[in-house]
Formats: structure tokens, sequence, C-alpha cells
């Protein structure tokens, strides 16, 4: 395995039989979906990277580092990339200077959130702990996400699971509500209206505009909440034995 760096040129769904490839992960008996792209760096490098987001958490134009896995295809020699870290990203530098301390601080939030959800879900203390503390290494350490809002992010779910008038509660739920967060965050309809009312302020300053209360913003809407339960995965879209993953 090799790491290198690169500026980020293209990133498109990879289409398998007229859908996005995607494939089922299962870490320690905790599932989740990963989806498949066609990435290419300026230095030349082509091949396939994944992410959780069906759209994608990679930004056109910016340097990342990455691991580099070759593997041979029906005589073909194709690549794959693996831990994409954006280099762009303000934070990125103290992830690459304390990698240790990063995976520490991770370590306790995924502690306090299993401490908070745990007298709900019918697992043991371990198997909650590791679900969690995965879910914030491949968010923050695959997908390249800060650490600091990923960190708050699944805190925020966990304490939701916590208040909810709800007795049983799947490790799922809370990762998926976390999810839906994290579409939330990115959204920019929000920030869009925010703008446009911004501007109507403006022309009107000469008058007196009543205070909007944020949480009224039709562009804000709150992600629902997933229902307990495990969702079936879905059906297999293709046979997928002249593929790598």
């Amino acid at each position: 395995m090799e790491q290198k760096k690169g500026k980020l040129l293209k990133a498109t769904p990879l289409i398998v039989n007229g859908v996005h490839y995607s494939k089922e992960n299962d870490y320690k008996g905790i599932k989740s979906l990963l989806y498949y792209f066609n990435v290419e760096f300026d230095n030349g490098d082509v091949g396939t990277a994944r992410s959780k987001n069906p759209q994608g958490n990679f930004k056109i134009g910016e340097e990342y580092s990455y691991n580099v896995n070759v593997f041979n295809n029906n005589g073909h020699e194709n690549k794959s990339f693996s831990s994409l870290k954006n280099l762009s990203n303000p934070y990125s530098g103290y992830r690459r200077e304390n990698p240790e301390n990063q995976k520490e601080i991770m370590n306790q939030v995924a502690l306090l959130a299993t401490n908070m959800v745990m007298r709900k879900i019918d697992k043991e203390f371990l198997e909650v702990y590791k679900a969690l503390r995965s879910w914030l290494y491949t968010q923050v350490l695959d997908n390249g996400e800060d650490s600091r809002s990923m960190s708050g992010v699944l805190k925020i779910a966990a304490g939701y699971y916590q208040e909810a008038d709800i007795k049983n509660v799947h490790i799922e739920s809370v990762t998926k509500y976390a999810d839906s967060l994290i579409k939330l965050i990115k959204d920019t309809t929000w920030k869009e209206t925010t703008q446009n009312q911004s501007s109507k302020n403006t022309s009107l300053s000469s008058q007196e505009v009543p205070a909007q209360n944020p949480t009224s913003q039709e562009g804000m809407k709150l992600p629902e909440v997933p229902q307990t339960g495990t969702q079936e995965a879905p059906a297999d879209i293709t046979s997928t034995s002249d593929l790598p993953f």
C-alpha cells in the first residue's frame, strides 16, 4: 500500500447496470452501506473511492492524501483509494500531526455517547462503544470530516435517544440519526433563506422589521428520527465478480 497526495479533479458515482454501485459493509455486526465513486487526481491517479454518503464528501480542486491499493482485474491493473484526507481542511493539519491524540478524543466522545444510550440498548457495553467509535472513525479518518463537528453530532444523536420516550433503541438508529444530522449541517437551503431575508432587511432599513425566529425559516427542516429496528439490506443490483470491492 502506497500513500500519495494529489489535487482532486473528478469524483463521479460508479454506475453499474444503471444504478450507483454500493456495497454493504459489516463491521463487528454493525452494518452500513458504502457508495463507490470514480475519482481522478492531478498526478495521474485514476481509480475508485468509497463514501457512506451517496453524494460523497469530495471537494473538487482541493488537495488530498490517500492510500493507493493496486489490484488485478482480468489482466488489467486497477486502483482503489482509501483513507482520503482533505489537506485543504483547516483542521486536517491537527489530524496529521497528532493522529493518536485525535483518536483519543474520539474514543472519549464515543465512551460518553455510549453511557448516554446504554440503558436503552440491549447490547453489551463494549459492543455499543465499538460501534459508535467506528462511526466516528469512518467520518473523520475515512471521509475526512472535522472531528470536532462529528463528535458534536454524535453527542446530539445520543442525547436525543437518552431523553426520548423510547424504551428499546438499536445502535443503527443512533448512527443513522447522526448521518441525517450531517446532511442537515451541509444543507445550504437554510443559509440561502437567511441570506435572502438579510437582503430584504437591508432594502427595508428605513422601516422597523420584526425579529425573525431562525427555527421558523422555511428552508430549515429537522431530519426525521429513524425508527428503531434494522432495515433490510437492498438486494444485489448486479453480479460483481469482476469488481474488486
